[in-house]
């Protein structure tokens, strides 16, 4: 179960704000609306993976409790003299990701980022790309310099696959290892009726390959609900 907090972000310049940090373009986005996106270090590694509500005042930002507190303090660094004001994390009553939702997200490809794999993949790894969380015709945010280039070279050699492992949820960042050598980190799990289901950035070199835990536990490939391009170029 994954305890989920709320950071509402306000002010008039609050969507300038947000289209300066995140990856996802949120010009359009409508009251009621919602959009996955992520925020970067200047070297394009995810510090986060966010869900952003548009409110009629401002937006929510809905990620992992744990990483709620670092995130708004290191936000606040960059609001300057923009008309924007950040509300402290909420953790609501309906807050808990239960083990179904954490499946369902799983199957849908969604990655999550943790306390302990904050700052480790780009965007592209965990395939932001495909899943719209990644505006690449909007403005500067930081670590767009990276993202982009590694679009427009072809450059990702690592992506984000769905496995079923006999054992039960594995830890993120448990190595998944083929034929004695590490290809692959789990970026986040959850138990189903035959053991458990977890989503892992794994070298493409690899992919479709069963895999195996450093204790043994054999992982072997699903498909995602969405495809992967370097995949359908070979």
């Amino acid at each position: 179960m994954t305890m989920k907090a709320r950071i509402h972000v306000g002010g008039a310049d609050a969507r300038q704000f947000l289209q300066g940090q995140l990856t996802a373009d949120l010009s359009g986005v409508a009251p009621g609306e919602a959009r996955l996106a992520a925020w970067c270090t200047a070297q394009g590694r995810v510090i986060c993976v966010v869900t952003v509500a548009a409110a009629s005042e401002g937006f929510d930002l809905t990620l992992p409790a744990e990483l709620a507190a670092e995130v708004i303090h290191r936000l606040r660094r960059y609001i300057l003299r923009a008309r924007v004001h950040l509300e402290e994390p909420s953790i609501g009553s309906d807050a808990a990701t239960g083990p179904d939702e954490e499946l369902a997200d799983v199957r849908a490809g969604l990655p999550e980022i943790y306390l302990g794999t904050t700052e480790q993949w780009i965007p592209q790894m965990l395939n932001l790309d495909l899943l719209g969380a990644i505006g690449f015709t909007k403005g500067c945010y930081p670590g767009q310099e990276i993202v982009t280039r590694t679009r427009h070279l072809g450059r990702v050699k690592r992506r984000m696959f769905r496995y079923h492992c006999e054992a039960a949820a594995l830890a993120p960042r448990t190595a998944l290892h083929l034929a004695g050598t590490q290809v692959g980190e789990v970026v986040r799990s959850a138990p189903s009726p035959d053991g458990s289901e977890c989503l892992a950035v794994v070298e493409l070199e690899a992919a479709g390959q069963a895999l195996v835990t450093a204790t043994g536990a054999q992982c072997s490939p699903l498909a995602l609900p969405y495809p992967i391009p370097e995949l359908a170029k070979a």
